[in-house]
């Protein structure tokens, strides 16, 4: 009986063409930042930092503060200006991205029955959003908040997906040894990373319809080509059989 359970937010939670996703997120934000730095240089600056943010290995620092002082070229004043204004993007912008995603088919009957074991349950999606980012795209899966006991996100994380440490960390916050612990995503290469701390994994395939359901954070890290055969296998809905009956 697994103790913990850590469930991947996109194209497993929440399914959609992440190709379409980001040229309009990246749009979105460019706009955003228009009167701050020259529009064409918005998306570079963000792919530079996040790719920087995914591959570190020896920070200890947040991906929060990482990310910004990569962004920022080191000025903490110019740190926590750029960061109220992507705040003020999640909590506005951002939310037009919503018509493009669309909630995984059995996603209410599985956190009912999840949320009735006495286990732990979190949200290990890639921490690259702040937590009002995360939170949205939940409710847009229609996945209660109330459900998890940890959500991951840039500010209370320090490693990226598939870092080995990204689920050590989940392992050591919720009190879980990582062997007793069941990770599902869509994701060969950074979901089923968390094998390499001894999680057990499923590889949920509802995405694999869709050629540009992609991970496009690969191309942040050209070293990110493993692949790990999964545990378990199945669409999404299906991971109820791994477990007993709810109490």
């Amino acid at each position: 009986m697994f103790e913990a359970v850590l469930i991947d937010l996109d194209n497993t939670l929440i399914l959609y063409d992440e190709k379409k996703f980001f040229k309009k997120y990246f749009h979105l934000l460019t706009l955003h930042f228009s009167d701050l730095m020259p529009p064409e240089s918005v998306v570079p600056k963000v792919l530079q930092a996040t790719q920087a943010m995914i591959k570190q290995k020896q920070n200890d620092d947040t991906n929060l503060d990482f990310f910004l002082a990569e962004f920022s070229n080191g000025d903490p004043e110019i740190a926590k200006m750029l960061w109220q204004r992507f705040l003020s993007f999640y909590n506005n912008e951002f939310s037009e991205l919503k018509e493009i995603m669309q909630p995984v088919e059995g996603i209410t009957a599985v956190i009912n029955h999840l949320t009735n074991l006495p286990i732990k349950r979190v949200v290990a999606t890639n921490p690259v959003f702040p937590l009002i980012a995360q939170e949205k795209r939940l409710l847009w899966a229609t996945a209660p908040l109330d459900a998890f006991d940890l959500i991951t996100h840039i500010g209370n994380t320090t490693r990226c997906k598939p870092s080995p440490r990204y689920y050590l960390q989940i392992s050591e916050e919720i009190g879980v040894a990582p062997e007793n612990c069941l990770m599902i995503g869509n994701d060969p290469v950074n979901d089923l990373a968390a094998a390499e701390v001894g999680m057990k994994t499923y590889l949920a395939t509802d995405s694999f319809a869709n050629e540009d359901a992609l991970t496009v954070s690969h191309s942040f890290d050209e070293n990110a080509v493993q692949k790990i055969t999964p545990d378990f296998q199945g669409a999404f809905k299906d991971v109820v059989q791994l477990f007993g009956a709810a109490q």
